[in-house]
């Protein structure tokens, strides 16, 4: 191998550069498990393959972390590939899979084909790995599958896209829901939805199973706040318009018109759509009922310090997490009725 940049750890530079090289990761990616000579002799190995995986985590982030958690150690190994990770998702995953590499990632764009480069790389991988399984957790990963099917490997989706009414995603592959669906199927061999309404777009119903994302209901199980004057309603998200950070906004003034004893607090990073609410917030004099207080961590933390938890996506969302989170919360759940969310509610 080579030598480690002066400054850099050993685990950062496995996840920058050494697993690009195919070197070896640190140990201490690996999880100690307890397997024995047999047990290690019918192993089968599992790629799975993210679309992402930041400092910040959102819904399908911590889906993923579900589905880790959910595999059987004692008789599969688990190779991650993650697109530029985080060291903080490193050490979120390391005790759940055997080995973390970084990967290429391209998002499916149908109008230029699978791009070879990337195949060759998934290609490379699987059988530098001995790859028995792909999984993918999103539909957005086509060379990936590329490779697997010119491999002979096999492969399963998991769908978390709401196909037929999400028309940015339609734009960004280029197609119209039937033929992404027909795209989907024929690349992969079995189809994990992560809602029943996800199912639905799906016409093999004998290739195609239904998981419900999960929540931590332990770390949620918590009294409601004390009252104590005004409430509180918020939303988790990645405060972008699409998911309804100005919705929330719209909200919070017509509250001020009316003299309400109500508070709005949106947790999420600092975007730029957050930033021209706070700039005509300072230009207008107000409302002063709404905060940002920033990405949280915890789901746990931020729903604490809420009465109501709001949903608020302009899209159809395909589970909605916060929803089930709030509600196991004990907190009341608000939300727009459409895609998974009614039936989650």
């Amino acid at each position: 191998g080579a030598a480690i940049p002066a400054g850099m750890s050993a685990l950062e530079y496995h996840v920058r550069e050494g697993a690009l090289r195919g070197y070896e990761p640190n140990p201490s990616i690996k999880r100690q498990i307890v397997r024995t000579p047999e047990m290690e002799a019918e192993l089968k190995t599992v790629l799975v393959v993210a679309h992402s995986a930041g400092d910040r985590i959102f819904g399908s982030e911590r889906s993923l972390l579900d589905v880790l958690s959910g595999i059987e150690r004692t008789r599969y190994r688990v190779v991650l590939a993650l697109p530029t990770p985080s060291l903080r998702y490193v050490e979120a995953v390391r005790h759940l899979v055997d080995r973390v590499v970084r990967c290429k990632r391209r998002w499916w764009q149908a109008h230029d084909g699978p791009h070879r480069e990337t195949v060759n790389y998934f290609r490379n991988l699987m059988q530098r790995e001995n790859v028995d399984l792909l999984y993918g957790n999103t539909i957005m990963l086509n060379e990936a599958f590329v490779a697997a099917g010119e491999l002979g490997v096999p492969t399963v989706c998991h769908v978390r896209e709401m196909i037929d009414t999400d028309t940015d995603l339609q734009a960004a592959i280029g197609l119209p829901p039937s033929k992404i669906v027909d795209a989907v199927l024929d690349r992969s061999d079995y189809i994990v939805a992560n809602s029943e309404v996800t199912a639905r777009l799906f016409h093999k119903p004998e290739r195609v199973f239904t998981v419900n994302n999960a929540v931590d209901t332990t770390a949620l199980d918590m009294p409601q706040r004390p009252r104590t004057g005004r409430l509180r309603v918020g939303m988790l998200s990645s405060n972008i318009a699409k998911k309804g950070v100005n919705d929330l906004y719209a909200l919070a003034k017509a509250a001020d018109r009316l003299d309400l004893p109500v508070d709005f607090v949106a947790y999420g990073p600092e975007t730029e759509d957050v930033q021209k609410i706070k700039a005509e917030i300072e230009s207008r004099g107000g409302p002063d009922n709404i905060f940002f207080p920033g990405y949280s961590e915890s789901a746990a933390d931020a729903i604490r310090d809420l009465d109501v938890v709001v949903v608020l996506s302009r899209f159809a969302e395909s589970f909605g997490r916060t929803a089930a989170e709030g509600m196991a919360a004990r907190r009341p759940v608000i939300a727009y009725d459409h895609g998974a969310l009614p039936s989650v509610i």
